[in-house]
């Protein structure tokens, strides 16, 4: 009996080893099961861009560079040690070029909803690697600045491929995150436009952004 309870005992020992050996293995991720991540940040992007303009009818298509700097604020819930999933939400202003159609410099802002997918390759205490895209809608404000007082609006799609390191102290860190933007915006709606002017109806474009900023792990 008395060999049976020493047994017992010992058992219960080492489950509990294991089980504060296991807690130690979480703690010392950055990122695991039930996580809550918040990131604010701030940064650029640079477009190669194809414009659409149409006159009564006729199409002129221009490639155009453009550039715009953006905040951003998102947040991600860990599915485990390795995925997680999340939301983003990003204002950008774009760069006030000549336009070389309507020889004017416009205001254009953008404002894109996306949902977030991350792969975590690598994964500790004070640095957490993440790869990842992101997928949503995009919602698009142009004020030609013309004497028509010309307003373009529209609706279009935003995605993106990253990689975004990040580095902990504690609960706080920062992150440098480089990526491939891609835009796409169809039948745009004009205000206001003069008859007979070129009016902006389609735009998409490719390039390359670079963001830092700060975050924050909750659990």
């Amino acid at each position: 009996m008395h060999k049976c309870c020493n047994f017992v005992g010992m058992r219960g020992y080492y489950i509990t080893i294991i089980f504060f050996l296991t807690l130690v293995h979480g703690w010392s991720q950055s990122f695991r099961l039930g996580t809550v991540v918040l990131d604010f940040n701030t940064g650029l992007e640079g477009y190669s861009s194809t414009s659409t303009y149409t006159q009564t009818g006729n199409d002129t298509v221009v490639k155009w560079f453009t550039t715009n700097s953006n905040l951003s604020f998102g947040i991600e819930l860990g599915l485990g040690k390795r995925f997680g999933i999340g939301l983003r939400g990003k204002a950008n202003n774009f760069a006030r070029e000549l336009d070389q159609v309507t020889n004017s410099r416009a205001d254009v802002n953008t404002k894109d909803l996306t949902m977030i997918v991350n792969f975590h390759p690598i994964n500790r205490k004070k640095f957490d690697l993440a790869i990842g895209s992101e997928l949503g809608l995009s919602k698009l404000f142009i004020d030609v600045n013309n004497l028509s007082n010309t307003q373009i609006m529209g609706k279009g799609g935003y995605y993106a491929f990253y990689l975004n390191p990040r580095v902990y102290f504690g609960r706080l860190g920062i992150n440098l995150k480089t990526y491939l933007p891609f835009l796409n915006y169809k039948d745009l709606l004009s205000q206001d436009a003069g008859p007979g002017n070129y009016i902006l109806t389609r735009w998409k474009g490719s390039g390359f952004g670079v963001s830092l900023g700060v975050q924050l792990r909750l659990f």
